[in-house]
């Protein structure tokens, strides 16, 4: 469990295991009902997150007696604070913020930028593998056609995603835990 890693006993992460459980347990019995598309755009938005986390830091603040529901009250409501931050952080970030990391303009077009040995594009994998991009290409093609064959029809039809639309590719090295 994480007890050791936190302010938080270990009835309390199993507490909280045990909700996140029953919430995703919850959450695709809901799932089971929709259509593919529906789940796709499936969101629980932030504000309805913060109003149930601020709720829970302020049920335990008013059911906390004794040292140590005062002590976790007290870490609810700095989970609050911290959840809070981290939604203030996370809005300052969005998909072109990570394309101007991971792209670049060339030509009229955005292409994946060179950081070897990091993030090294198609372009660039031919002088390491032997392979050209277009044979790149052709193999990552290929392997998107057979798992869209692995698709139901109405998985297919409902796909956001339902063309081809691979414009670039390249090796991205990740360290652990990313």
């Amino acid at each position: 469990m994480l007890e050791g890693n936190n302010q938080y006993s270990e009835a309390d992460t199993r507490t909280a295991a045990l909700a996140s459980v029953a919430a995703y347990r919850e959450a695709m019995a809901g799932f089971a009902d929709m259509r593919t598309l529906d789940i796709w755009y499936a969101q629980l938005p932030e504000d309805q997150l913060m109003a149930a986390v601020r709720g829970t830091a302020a049920d335990m603040a008013r059911a906390a007696k004794g040292k140590q529901a005062k002590k976790e009250a007290k870490a609810a409501k700095k989970a609050v604070e911290h959840g809070e931050k981290m939604a203030r952080k996370a809005r300052t970030r969005d998909s072109l913020q990570a394309l101007s990391k991971l792209g670049e303009r060339a030509d009229g077009r955005y292409q994946i930028i060179s950081q070897p040995p990091v993030l090294v594009p198609a372009r660039d994998l031919a002088a390491t593998y032997g392979v050209s991009p277009e044979e790149i290409g052709q193999v990552i093609r290929g392997q998107f056609r057979a798992y869209r064959a692995t698709l139901q029809l109405d998985e297919l039809l409902s796909r956001p995603v339902d063309q081809d639309l691979l414009s670039g590719c390249g090796e991205l090295v990740l360290g652990r835990g990313q």
